[in-house]
């Protein structure tokens, strides 16, 4: 499929600005890969579509929303720099990443103000890490709390049609299972799932285990090239540990469904495995970025949100259900009014 033949338009009602007042209560499409038949339902009864032994994986990554603006030392041009991980606690030493990355080197200073255009930080660059990954070092000649003025001139990073007026409750906007921070975006793949519902997954003899893959903004750009094989995505950290591949193995070993709750975690699974297909445990970073035609080594079903169209998730998406049926889902989706986008609807391809 050629990006330009994609031909979805969602009607802007349908996309969802608020997270959801009620878990579990959102709508879940059902697809059949193979037969093709779709069945509508809730997400709460979502148990019914699994068995004994069936495995769910998750990415446990958590947003640490901050955005910092500042201006760069001599030019004043314009820096956004988003904060990932505390490296140093007590050097004030973050893994950022900064936009635009070509105008920032190593040994370059950010300045940062206050509202009275006061300057009252400044960022050293002291390493590169990914293409647009930078580590900085904070200082303030005065020696105040740096993490209070990191706070008092940042904003939370979220995507521009979300409603802002929502942002008293941020830690309701985090899946519930969310505790590695490092994530630029909210990962909301799993926003919709309650403690009570995973507890009855278990109950049920389902289990359930965590990988970590820090997402950034590629995900929902927009992709603008017809040859995908020439796109390029940045680096992000993926970390899978033993415990993870044991289960992962053992599920597929004796034939049970695998199942990944969300795009971003079928994408850490599908990068690290050995040459038998099995999942291996990893630390690292990584840039894969999964198209038609691909055949998929871990996974038998996807729990996924509905995406916009002509992005890495969606071309994710398409390539995991079948490039033939994407339009079908997405028109079905739309005549039967659900959500699309981080707050809306889910759809499980199986």
């Amino acid at each position: 499929m050629k990006i330009s033949k994609i031909k979805i338009n969602i009607p802007k009602k349908l996309i969802k600005t608020e997270p959801p007042l009620f878990k579990d209560n959102a709508k879940l499409m059902i697809f059949n890969k193979k037969t093709g038949k779709i069945i509508h339902e809730k997400l709460k009864n979502i148990i019914f579509f699994f068995k004994k032994n069936d495995l769910i994986i998750r990415n446990n990554t958590k947003s640490l929303p901050y955005e910092l603006i500042g201006k760069k030392e001599k030019t004043k041009s314009i820096i956004k720099i988003f904060l990932l991980k505390e490296i140093r606690k007590k050097k004030n030493i973050w893994d950022t990443l900064v936009k635009p990355a070509r105008k920032v080197r190593i040994g370059n200073k950010i300045f940062f103000y206050n509202k009275k255009k006061k300057k009252i930080l400044t960022a050293e660059i002291i390493d590169n890490t990914t293409s647009r990954g930078r580590i900085i070092k904070f200082i303030n000649k005065k020696k105040k709390n740096i993490k209070k003025i990191i706070k008092s001139i940042s904003k939370i990073k979220i995507q521009k049609y979300i409603n802002k007026n929502y942002l008293y409750n941020i830690q309701n906007y985090q899946n519930i299972y969310s505790k590695k921070k490092g994530s630029v975006l909210f990962p909301t793949s799993g926003i919709h799932f309650s403690k009570n519902l995973f507890l009855k997954l278990i109950l049920k003899g389902i289990n359930i285990t965590d990988i970590t893959l820090h997402n950034n903004f590629y995900n929902i750009k927009k992709i603008n090239i017809e040859d995908l094989s020439k796109y390029k995505i940045s680096s992000e950290k993926l970390i899978i540990k033993n415990k993870t591949c044991n289960i992962v193995n053992k599920t597929k070993k004796n034939n049970n469904n695998i199942c990944c709750l969300g795009i971003n975690t079928l994408k850490g699974i599908e990068y690290s495995i050995n040459s038998k297909n099995n999942l291996i445990k990893y630390n690292g970073y990584i840039n894969k970025f999964i198209y038609h035609p691909y055949k998929f080594n871990i996974a038998n079903s996807l729990i996924s949100l509905f995406y916009y169209p002509k992005t890495i998730s969606f071309i994710m998406l398409a390539t995991f259900c079948g490039y033939d049926k994407i339009i079908k889902i997405y028109n079905e989706a739309i005549k039967k009014k659900y959500n699309f986008l981080s707050y809306g609807d889910l759809i499980l391809i199986k």
